[in-house]
């Protein structure tokens, strides 16, 4: 024994380094010998401590990057990105193959994995107080609703006055708390706070996958979710990302919980309903899609028991009866979000539903694995033939491979509802597909070594898991490093969009450019109405330099946006009128009489024919899907002392007396 000691103390650290990867990847990945049942407390306890870390180390990491001063743009953060990454995910590699996770173990990956998204993400977008896609597209809704939940930590609509949020408030009701905290405007706040959400949605995810692998192949798992998290769309949403993360762990815990006969215990039902309660308050779409694939667990298990010819009433009834308990503890979570909503819409019935017409084509089109020719493309690959392969003998196998036919079912479903002018926005389930095939490409890949190791005589197997750890590696930094220009559009905007100020994060200020006015028209509104911003609401035709302050605004920008209570084409219906009016009495009389109230001031474009005001038409299920249109006001109906109004720049600005 003495012998074989100083043999192994002798051994080169490659050889340690191929034995420890052979160890792990022989470990189990099934119930047979995954991690044992732990208390719930214990689970939720561990999770809040992970994102707090993450937290934590993501602000330290940010606050850091902030102190370089690379004059942009620059190839300079690509470079560092680069070496970043491939230092940490050799760290990572190291602690899968070498740690014991004890409670250092645990921190140094929940640290580690926090560094990597937030170094990749903060280095991507050095030099820019913005976000990923900065005041475009849906970050302006965006930035909207967290301007408004840090003026405010009610119930509010981000845009419509006394009417209840809609659109799930706990991503953006904890940023505002904090932002409001620390004194920091709420668009300023929401680069920060994405990036470390970001981050501690990959820490969470790791948490979940050990509850059910091992935590040196959950580590692994976790430093792919960093890929998916960092150089994927799912960037684009970061409160999908902090518990969308984990609908793949937890698909398999809910196998395992709603399945096994031989355990009895809430510990299941208060994880599982836990998660559906938040996704609620977090993203509606996510839950309704995780509470599918609970459905089917339950479903396939039931079919599973009859054809085993075991099913009696007693079988049968319990996975429904562990979906009930599940369906119990997430009540109150959905409680905070949709009473106060539910509560109006009795006595106000909605008008239609805006955010499900809107179909890209990724939301036309199945998902499929073309020709691998990257290396996320090809760990999928692996991924789903891994699954397939041990579909019979491994529970986790079987979850993941449920969870991708619920995304595909999902995909098929929404393509039915077109017919009734719906969607089920599909590509939005994309981050759980992408997540799920990656995951089961690194079991995969681990199960192959295992699978090799016992086969090969042994002077080979060095060599292999070598082979194997090298082309990973490679592949790895490969795609983390790509990064940035894997999401080129979204890292572009973030330099080109306007601060409040008028300039961008490269110091431009273009007067032909909308965002250039944003100070001047931000300061003529004050001077005109002596209000503040959070008392006034604005009807406008550029919609970005309301994103900034706290205003009411009397038209969302988009039906997609709007609250369906706010009722979007009546409203822009009213504003039709109001533009026909014959004379500036006649305008009064038909704003005070209008039953959603009337703007305090407007926001229009000045041209020769008249004062514009930009709004859009939803023509789904159209390719064009929004279609642009003006209303012009003539400038004669604001002509009356119950009007001020005065020019800035291109725009004219009216407020009502």
């Amino acid at each position: 024994m003495t012998a074989t000691k100083e043999a192994s103390t002798r051994a080169p650290i490659v050889e340690r380094a191929a034995v420890g990867f052979d160890l792990l990847a022989s470990s189990e990945t099934d119930e047979s010998t995954g991690p044992g049942p732990r208390r719930p407390g214990r689970v939720v306890g561990e999770m809040i401590a992970a994102a707090v870390v993450a937290g934590v180390v993501s602000v330290a990491v940010q606050w850091l990057v902030s102190r370089l001063h690379v004059p942009m743009p620059s190839f300079a953060p690509q470079a560092v990105i680069s070496f970043a990454v491939a230092v940490l995910s050799l760290a990572g590699l190291a602690l899968a193959v070498f740690s014991r996770f004890a409670v250092g173990g645990r921190l140094l990956a929940w640290s580690g994995l926090a560094a990597l998204c937030t170094v990749v993400q903060s280095l991507m977008l050095l030099g820019t107080k913005y976000y990923l896609a900065g005041i475009n597209g849906d970050q302006l809704f965006r930035i909207q609703y967290l301007t408004r939940l840090t003026d405010t930590a009610g119930f509010n609509d981000f845009a419509y006055p006394d009417l209840p949020a809609y659109y799930p408030r706990g991503w953006f009701w904890i940023g505002g708390r904090i932002a409001a905290l620390l004194h920091v405007p709420a668009w300023e706040f929401y680069k920060p706070y994405a990036i470390a959400t970001m981050a501690v949605g990959t820490v969470l995810a790791y948490v979940a996958w050990c509850l059910v692998v091992r935590p040196a192949a959950a580590l692994l798992i976790g430093l792919t979710m960093a890929m998916v998290a960092v150089a994927s769309w799912a960037a684009n949403e970061p409160y999908a990302w902090v518990f969308g993360s984990m609908i793949t762990p937890l698909a398999i815990v809910a196998w395992r919980y709603l399945t096994d006969r031989s355990r009895s215990g809430t510990a299941g039902a208060i994880l599982l309903g836990t998660t559906v309660g938040l996704l609620g308050l977090f993203y509606t779409l996510l839950m309704v899609f995780f509470v599918l694939v609970l459905v089917a667990t339950a479903g396939v298990d039931m079919i599973m028991t009859i054809r085993r010819r075991e099913g009696s009433w007693r079988t049968l009834r319990r996975p429904i009866a562990r979906l009930a308990m599940i369906a119990v503890v997430s009540l109150p979570w959905l409680a905070l979000q949709w009473i106060p909503y539910l509560a109006v819409s009795l006595k106000d019935p909605t008008e239609g539903r805006g955010a499900l017409h809107f179909l890209p084509q990724t939301g036309a089109v199945f998902p499929v694995l073309y020709y691998p020719t990257s290396f996320s493309g090809i760990l999928s690959l692996v991924g789903l033939i891994w699954g397939l392969f041990r579909l019979r003998d491994s529970v986790v196998a079987r979850s993941l491979v449920l969870v991708i036919a619920c995304c595909y079912a999902w995909y098929g479903l929404s393509f039915l509802l077109t017919v009734f002018d719906l969607t089920l926005l599909p590509f939005k389930v994309g981050l759980v597909l992408e997540a799920t095939l990656l995951c089961a490409g690194v079991l995969g890949t681990l199960d192959f070594v295992r699978w090799a190791c016992g086969r090969l005589a042994s002077r080979w197997r060095t060599g292999t898991v070598l082979v194997v750890i090298v082309i990973s590696m490679l592949g790895f930094v490969g795609a983390m490093q790509q990064a940035p220009s894997s999401l080129p559009d979204l890292t572009a905007d973030p330099y080109n969009s306007y601060y409040p100020s008028g300039v961008t994060a490269l110091g431009r200020h273009d007067p032909a450019q909308d965002g250039a006015w944003n100070q001047n028209l931000h300061d003529t509104v004050a001077r005109l109405t002596g209000r503040a911003e959070n008392r006034l609401t604005v009807l406008s035709t550029y919609h970005e330099f309301t994103a900034f302050y706290p205003y009411w605004i009397f038209e969302a920008s988009k039906v997609q946006y709007a609250n369906p209570l706010g009722h979007y084409d009546a409203r822009r219906s009213v504003i039709e009128t109001w533009a026909a009016a014959p004379s500036p009495e006649a305008l009064l009389d038909r704003m005070r009489s209008s039953r959603f109230g009337h703007p305090d001031v407007f926001v229009l474009r000045t041209a020769a024919d008249g004062l514009h005001l930009s709004l859009l038409e939803n023509v789904f299920p159209q390719a064009a899907d929004n279609v642009p249109y003006d209303v012009v006001f003539p400038a004669r109906l604001f002509a009356s002392p119950a009007f001020v109004s005065e020019q800035a720049g291109p725009f004219t600005v009216v407020a009502v007396r």
